[in-house]
């Protein structure tokens, strides 16, 4: 096995009379094992160089979205819905348009 279980050795069926029910504990771990170690990985509470948990879809989002905001201020980014100087954009602007019937 992959992972290192504490529960050892596992039950994996039970006769009753003459019904054998199969409890699945060793299929589960088997599958288990097929997810390397993600099964034990703690989740992660920042997105960091060299970080090892797991992230979730919602830090995902908040970490892209930051980047994309210091990306847009070192850029001098400019939202046309944000400002009205867009007519007029200075060497070194960029202008995002969105459709509002999107």
């Amino acid at each position: 096995m992959a992972q290192t279980y504490t529960h050892t050795p596992v039950l994996s069926k039970v006769k009753l009379g003459n019904t054998t029910y199969y409890l699945k504990d060793a299929d589960v771990r088997a599958i288990l094992d097929t997810f390397g170690n993600v099964v034990t990985l703690d989740k992660a509470l920042t997105v960091t160089e060299n970080g090892t948990g797991l992230v979730d879809a919602a830090l995902m989002y908040d970490y892209v979205g930051r980047q994309v905001g210091a990306i847009g201020q070192a850029l001098n980014l400019l939202s046309a819905s944000d400002h009205e100087d867009v007519e007029n954009p200075q060497a070194g602007d960029f202008v995002v348009e969105s459709d509002a019937s999107e």
